[in-house]
């Protein structure tokens, strides 16, 4: 497994980049910070109708505030703006949004897979059903009917909130632990059953490529994205680097 800082991690140039139809923005964690995600889905060349998907921990649900405007964009845009949930976002309130992708999902067009949900680690710091959902992780059940799903399907694309637990291992370095949770395990049984080309992830909140089992594994940080070109198999780094997958 090899691993380095392959995006920069120093701060995004919104308005530098330009999409076409081809491009959908991929983008880390928000937590609440919603001017910020404006300012990332609506940029002077990235207008409210190129597509985008963002990947969990968007506070939702958290302050009525905070999901009103979420829900202000989601309402006129939520064709073109998507999500999946993190652990810091009420799975309940994320299953109303027409946003949101679901707990699991497969876009054939994309050859796109996606999962939803993490272990929070601070669950001790955290108030049930203010700021903290038992149900943050996907149940057993719903593990295995996306397993199911995964292994017909064989995407050439991946997205989750956090990652495998050979990957997280591997983030040790950034942190003083590393847990074990029912989500990076069921993660690390569907790249065990097969490897995508590209698996982006957020959670971890630092930008960084990690190359494993024919993986490039991209993750990024608290507001960072790239924009993935589905037709032609490369994203562009907010850096504009080109990568291949």
């Amino acid at each position: 497994m090899t691993s380095y800082h392959g995006i920069s991690s120093s701060p995004i140039p919104f308005k530098n980049i330009a999409r076409g139809p081809d491009f959908t923005r991929v983008v880390g964690d928000i937590h609440g910070k919603i001017g910020s995600y404006y300012q990332i889905v609506n940029s002077t060349n990235t207008p409210l109708d190129s597509p985008s998907i963002q990947l969990g921990d968007f506070c939702y649900g958290f302050e009525e505030s905070l999901n009103e405007k979420m829900e202000h964009v989601w309402k006129n845009h939520s064709s073109h703006h998507k999500f999946i949930r993190g652990n810091h976002d009420n799975p309940e309130k994320c299953k109303s949004s027409p946003a949101y992708l679901g707990d699991f999902f497969y876009d054939e067009s994309k050859k796109l897979f996606g999962v939803s949900g993490a272990y929070s680690t601070d669950v001790d710091t955290r108030s049930p059903f203010i700021n903290w959902w038992p149900n943050e992780e996907l149940t057993t059940t719903e593990m295995n009917k996306a397993y199911e799903l995964y292994d017909e399907k064989r995407p050439a694309v991946m997205i989750s909130h956090d990652a495998p637990t050979s990957i997280t291992k591997g983030y040790v370095g950034e942190y003083e632990y590393h847990i074990k949770t029912s989500t990076r395990e069921f993660l690390q049984a569907l790249l065990d059953l097969h490897s995508p080309r590209l698996w982006i992830h957020g959670h971890w909140h630092f930008n960084r490529f990690t190359e494993a089992k024919g993986c490039l594994f991209v993750s990024l940080e608290e507001l960072g994205f790239i924009d993935v070109n589905w037709r032609e198999d490369y994203f562009i780094t907010s850096k504009k680097q080109k990568i291949k997958y």
